[in-house]
């Protein structure tokens, strides 16, 4: 077996595409990161000449000329593969991941796959705090619209009606500078829920990403809500979202999710996933998300594959400190 760095936009997409993989594992992520200024390399093993996994490898760099590599929802690996089969490539993967990067000696690879969960005598394995939710909502948008609101909570129902009774208006922008009515909502939720945001431009370059579409809600012409949605494959996603207090009783959230979902429809996506749930940290929210009759979806989690122990305990207990002190 070999691993190759891939430079073909239509090789990579192909076998992710078929392989159902994230959005996050996509050639148009790898891009977007890039805009970022961070170091990406879509990589994938081969044996003769067929791709059994890949991964968008993401190079972080750290304090004192350390590093370590990241991959966002992945590796992906083929499909139909046996949990053997799948264990054996990936530490196939990664001994030739360590021996790619060696120039860089990062101290550890954090993975996170959506359907696998290493295990290895030869490395040392930290499951670790998630970057990307371990836990989401996924809503199966095949039926047809009737059948997905009979499918919703009643109070969910009633809100996405109740708001196109109040004079809701949702649209899904076609215009660039409609990014400022996010971000000025996004600061009032953040404001007022307490957590940081990424700084403006990585909205503002996301957004110009071709299969990313911003979605508003009105309420006489002020606008009260807004979600960043993507596409992938089968799969739309609900990326960020903000809204604001006032007019809170017209219920905005809950059609502009309603909009999104008959968008995506006639593209015939097929799933929408609302990108994060935790009945213990987010209760409301958790109970919003699955009010629109999605179905509970838990991943393996996150893993450190650890390749200096010395590198990595202190790598842990800085955070830890950081996290004391913070």
């Amino acid at each position: 077996m070999n691993l190759e760095i891939i430079q073909n936009k239509k090789t990579w997409q192909n076998f992710i595409k078929k392989n159902k993989a994230n959005l996050l594992e996509s050639w148009q992520w790898k891009e977007f990161k890039e805009s970022l200024g961070l170091k990406v390399t879509p990589v994938a093993l081969k044996k003769d000449n067929n791709i059994l996994l890949t991964a968008l490898i993401v190079k972080k760099d750290l304090i004192l000329n350390q590093n370590y590599l990241y991959t966002p929802k992945g590796p992906v690996f083929k499909k139909n593969l046996g949990k053997k089969e799948k264990n054996d490539l990936f530490f196939e993967f990664i001994s030739k991941i360590k021996e790619k990067f060696q120039v860089n000696n990062p101290i550890f690879f954090k993975v996170e796959p959506e359907d696998f969960k290493p295990d290895s005598n030869e490395y040392k394995i930290f499951k670790t705090s998630c970057i990307q939710p371990e836990k989401t909502a996924i809503l199966d948008i095949r039926p047809d619209i009737d059948k997905i609101l009979s499918n919703m909570h009643s109070k969910t129902r009633y809100n996405i009606r109740l708001a196109k009774r109040k004079g809701v208006k949702t649209k899904k922008s076609d215009n660039f500078k409609d990014i400022k009515i996010f971000l000025k909502l996004l600061h009032i939720t953040t404001k007022r829920e307490g957590f940081q945001p990424h700084l403006d431009k990585y909205y503002k370059k996301l957004l110009k990403l071709e299969n990313i579409n911003l979605y508003l809600a009105f309420f006489k012409k002020t606008p009260i809500a807004a979600h960043i949605v993507g596409t992938f494959g089968d799969f739309g996603y609900y990326l960020h979202g903000a809204s604001s207090r006032e007019h809170s009783k017209v219920m905005a959230p809950h059609r502009l999710h309603f909009k999104a979902i008959q968008d995506l429809k006639e593209k015939e996506i097929k799933y929408y996933d609302f990108w994060g749930i935790d009945k213990d940290k987010w209760p409301g929210l958790t109970r919003f998300k699955m009010g629109f009759g999605s179905k509970r979806v838990v991943y393996p989690g996150t893993f450190d594959i650890c390749f200096n122990k010395f590198w990595y305990f202190l790598y842990k207990f800085a955070k830890k400190i950081k996290a004391l002190i913070s």
